[in-house]
C-alpha cells in the first residue's frame, strides 16, 4: 500500500506521536498558512514608483541625488537625446574628416616637398575669359583672370613659369582668386592691388617651386603640417569616441528605450 507524501511525513516524524488524521489536518492547515503568506508578498513595482518610494525613505541628500541622476539618465527622453547627439557628432566628425582630407591634406601633400627659392616678375597675362564666383545664396559676380609669369631660380638657372598664390591654386588658370563680392568693382580692385604688390617690373620675392617640375611655383604655403595633424587627429578621435559611446550605450540599453 503506497502512502501519500503527507502520510509519510507524519509517520516518519520524530516529534510526539499523533494520529495520522490529526497529522494530515495539521499539514493542510500549514499549507493554507503558506498560501496566505504568498498572498502577502507585494507585486513588483515599476521603476518610477520604486524611485518615489525610495526618495521618501531616510536616504541622505547625496544618495537621493545619485538616484535622481540615475533615473534621469535611464529615462526615455534622455536616452533619445544621447542617441541623437552621438549620431550627429558621428556624422559631423565624418564629414569634417572628409573635408579636411580633400581641402587641407591633399593640397598640403602636393606642396610638402616644395623648396624655397627666388622669383623675379616678368609679365602679366590677362585671360580672355572672366571668372565667375558665388557671393552667397542667389548671388553671383565676375572678375578678370590674371596670371603672373616669373623667372624661378633653380640651381643657378632661370626657369620661366606661371605663379600661383598658394598650393590650393596650383595648376589653375589664374594666379590670384579674390574673395567674391557682389560688386564687380570690388573684385577688380582686389586683383589690381595684388598686381601692384607682386607684379611690378624688377621686383623679386621669395617663392617655392617643385623640384620634380620647376614650372610649378607658388608664392607661399597656405597649409602647414600642424594644420593637417590637428585637423585629422582631432576629428578622428571625435569619430572613434562617438562610435565607442554609441556602441556602449547600445550594449547597455539597446534600442529598447521604453
Amino acid at each position: 500500500m503506497e502512502l501519500s507524501r503527507e502520510e509519510a511525513a507524519c509517520l516518519c516524524s520524530e516529534a510526539e506521536p499523533i494520529s495520522t488524521e490529526r497529522c494530515l489536518l495539521r499539514t493542510s492547515l500549514d499549507d493554507e498558512d503558506d498560501e496566505d503568506d504568498d498572498d502577502d508578498i507585494p507585486a513588483p513595482m515599476d521603476p518610477r514608483s520604486r524611485f518615489k518610494m525610495t526618495m521618501k525613505d531616510g536616504f541622505s541628500y547625496h544618495d537621493k541625488k545619485q538616484l535622481l541622476l540615475y533615473s534621469c539618465v535611464t529615462s526615455r527622453p534622455c536616452l533619445v537625446c544621447l542617441y541623437l547627439i552621438l549620431l550627429m557628432t558621428l556624422l559631423c566628425s565624418f564629414i569634417s574628416l572628409v573635408v579636411i582630407s580633400v581641402l587641407v591634406a591633399a593640397p598640403y601633400t602636393k606642396a610638402a616637398h616644395f623648396l624655397d627659392t627666388k622669383c623675379a616678375y616678368i609679365e602679366t597675362v590677362w585671360q580672355s575669359e572672366e571668372e565667375q564666383c558665388s557671393c552667397g545664396k542667389g548671388c553671383a559676380s565676375r572678375y578678370p583672370c590674371m596670371r603672373l609669369v616669373v623667372n624661378v631660380t633653380v640651381q643657378q638657372t632661370l626657369v620661366k613659369a606661371p605663379l600661383a598664390e598658394d598650393e590650393s591654386n596650383l595648376n589653375q588658370k589664374c594666379t590670384f582668386y579674390p574673395h567674391c563680392h557682389s560688386a564687380r568693382r570690388r573684385n577688380e580692385d582686389a586683383i589690381l592691388r595684388y598686381e601692384l604688390k607682386w607684379g611690378r617690373p624688377g621686383i623679386r620675392f621669395n617663392c617655392l617651386y617643385n623640384p620634380r617640375n620647376p614650372r610649378e611655383v607658388i608664392r607661399k604655403r597656405r597649409f602647414h603640417e600642424a594644420h593637417v595633424v590637428n585637423g585629422i587627429v582631432w576629428t578622428t578621435l571625435l569619430f572613434i569616441g562617438s562610435c565607442s559611446a554609441l556602441v556602449a550605450i547600445y550594449r547597455w540599453k539597446g534600442f529598447d528605450i521604453g
